[in-house]
């Protein structure tokens, strides 16, 4: 995707992040990622800022797969990822299995990354200064799935949570998932949006809801 269709799709998402998410499905993709290379940089390319760094990006979009919004109407399917040729930055959440990640949302970027959530948990809770603690744990049990009462209760102290429970689901058709954005907006300080949705397995994708959690 070039430069000029990439701008125009994070302005959109900053624009009207709801109405955006509502259309179109959104993801982090992750590839051999570590939790420190984030902070980092991306092929020598370090973003700027201090604490916890965000990750240049860039945008793709997704062919052979079908979306449906909100409303039945056909939407788009992107996935963001680092890349040194990236002209926006944005914060990204790890995570690793049977453990959680943490990390402070300050101003350094105006968007946020949650690693996509298949049986994970998430919370967040404002901080000092207008900056947003947000974590994402995954705690094993002994089926080799997740436990939602451990993650949920891991995760008691934060003010706005997405359960396991709250989005994750499966049939012999489709299985339920979340993706996590943030946005930092000129005044309002950071919005953080849970997009749940269906996708089966011939990669047709359903957008269920869209919440704001803080």
């Amino acid at each position: 995707m070039n430069a000029k269709e990439q701008t125009a799709i994070t302005n959109r998402l900053w624009n009207d992040p709801m109405g955006f998410l509502k259309a179109h499905l959104l993801i982090y993709k992750v590839d051999n990622i570590g939790f420190g290379a984030w902070n980092q940089s991306v092929a020598n390319k370090i973003a700027p800022g201090t604490g916890h760094r965000p990750l240049y990006f860039d945008i793709h979009e997704a062919t052979g797969m079908t979306v449906s919004g909100t409303d039945g109407k056909k939407g788009r399917y992107f996935y963001v990822g680092p890349s040194q040729s990236g002209s926006q930055i944005g914060y990204f959440l790890p995570w690793d299995a049977d453990g959680g990640y943490n990390l402070i949302l300050g101003k350094d970027a105006f968007f946020f990354f949650n690693a996509l959530m298949d049986g994970c948990g998430f919370g967040c809770i404002p901080g000092p200064s207008g900056s947003l603690k947000v974590a994402h744990h995954n705690i094993q049990c002994q089926t080799n799935g997740t436990s939602h009462t451990a993650m949920t209760a891991s995760l008691a102290g934060y003010s706005a949570t997405m359960n396991r429970n709250s989005y994750r689901w499966n049939s012999d058709e489709a299985e339920g998932k979340c993706s996590v954005i943030g946005i930092r907006g000129r005044l309002t300080g950071w919005w953080v949006i849970a997009q749940r949705f269906s996708m089966d397995y011939n990669g047709k994708v359903r957008i269920l809801s869209v919440d704001r959690l803080v």
